[in-house]
């Protein structure tokens, strides 16, 4: 799958050796934490720090954001949960994991004609789940505490592409501990708007894969160089692949068509689009059964977007101006954080089935999407873009005003974001 990677990186020329298991980590994190006390809802799931848990929970609710009103608990939709990794990659701690087999010498893989080398490893993640009723969370507990014990771990794999094949990366979860009374910076304000916090601390076993050299300088690692490893991921296209786990995530939490009935064959993006590794002419429904595989740059923004940690340039408010849209036309009105102007490169608004719109000047505070139908509810995503790789993704839904001649289609066919190469807005 296509990965647009930090634009600057140091190692740019080296990353497509390398293959991102956070993400799949993290993947793997929302679905299990989705499916056990949402009701399978991803959207109630949110990566943030427990410090920011509340403004990242507002900011991916899609109703808009206003820099000048107080928090009130009923802005965050609860039930929901953050969650983020606390402590540093560590090796496997389990007897034996960590061995000079597996990581030095590798193992041989007959089947896939591949000699594989792994590093066991293991981090510690921490979930801040929020409640408004006590009750909910005495259920939760005992949900999640029927998930620790008896000690065993929560046994989940992603699908990874690496070296020419696909691969399953184990995600393995160990609940370490539960509490129902955390020690909480905003314990008052909790007590007050009736917010019940319950963390779940976990730590999370998985496997790195070898980086074979960077830019072809040495074999890695420089203690054991010996023992050669003679495969180069190096591609002319450029084409960069990621965990396919990822784009069904993706697909799920933020309503991506990804369905290849949809990839249009006569797209340019298609036609040159070539298959990853394959140097026949290929039929199209193998052609199409590549694509698939591959998200165009809103679904690699979305994906990059919402795990990216440190954003150069951010808004301080978004919002649908009623007043002054007219029923097929939508006014969106925004504030760029002032003080970081200087890290502004671009913003874009992007609506299905519409043309983004782009907006380059730091200092804009309003932008309008037009040929939209009346009485008709869109769902937006804003992204903002820094000088330096970085950026935000925020999310708008809004409702168009009605008028005498609607013949608005259903909202199903307006609202589905196009998410693969060969797909078009």
């Amino acid at each position: 799958m296509a990965e647009e990677f930090i634009q600057n990186s140091y190692y740019a020329s080296s990353r497509k050796k390398y293959v991102d298991i956070y993400r799949s980590i993290n993947a793997s994190i929302e679905w299990w934490v989705s499916k056990l006390l949402f009701h399978d809802d991803l959207k109630r799931v949110v990566y943030a720090t427990q410090d920011i848990a509340f403004r990242r929970r507002i900011e991916t609710l899609d109703k808009g954001k206003n820099d000048t009103a107080p928090l009130k608990a009923e802005m965050l939709d609860l039930p929901f949960a953050s969650y983020s990794q606390i402590g540093d990659v560590e090796p496997d701690d389990r007897p034996a994991a960590v061995n000079a087999g597996e990581s030095v010498e590798g193992v041989y893989y007959d089947e896939e004609d591949r000699l594989m080398r792994s590093l066991a490893v293991m981090i510690k993640y921490k979930i801040v789940c929020f409640f408004p009723r006590r009750d909910d969370i005495q259920f939760a507990q005992q949900l999640t505490m029927w998930e620790q014990e008896p000690k065993s771990p929560i046994w989940l794999y992603s699908n990874v592409i690496w070296r020419n094949m696909k691969i399953d990366i184990p995600t393995f979860i160990t609940i370490d501990n539960i509490n129902t009374n955390p020690d909480y910076k905003e314990t008052d304000w909790l007590t007050k708007n009736k917010i019940f916090p319950m963390e779940i601390e976990l730590t999370v076993r998985t496997y790195q894969l070898l980086i074979n050299n960077v830019d072809k300088i040495i074999q890695l690692p420089i203690r054991f160089s010996k023992y050669k490893d003679t495969f180069e991921e190096d591609d002319p296209k450029e084409t960069f692949l990621t965990e396919e786990v990822v784009l069904q995530w993706a697909a799920e939490k933020f309503d991506i068509n990804i369905d290849e009935k949809d990839v249009d064959t006569e797209d340019e993006d298609y036609r040159l689009f070539s298959p990853y590794f394959v140097e026949k002419k290929v039929t199209i429904p193998e052609q199409i059964a590549s694509c698939i595989q591959v998200p165009n740059e809103y679904t690699t923004d979305i994906i990059r977007g919402y795990w990216e940690r440190d954003t150069s340039c951010v808004l301080n408010a978004y919002k649908y101006d009623e007043v002054k849209s007219t029923p097929n036309r939508a006014r969106i009105v925004f504030k760029i954080k002032p003080d970081t102007f200087q890290f502004f490169d671009r913003m874009v608004i992007y609506v299905p089935t519409k043309k983004p719109v782009k907006i380059t000047d730091c200092h804009s505070t309003e932008a309008y999407i037009e040929g939209l139908y009346p009485n008709s509810t869109y769902k937006a995503t804003i992204t903002v873009y820094a000088i330096d790789g970085t950026l935000a993704n925020y999310f708008l839904t809004f409702t168009t005003k009605n008028s005498e001649d609607n013949n608005a289609p259903q909202p199903e066919k307006i609202n589905k974001f196009n998410g693969l190469v060969g797909m078009r807005f």
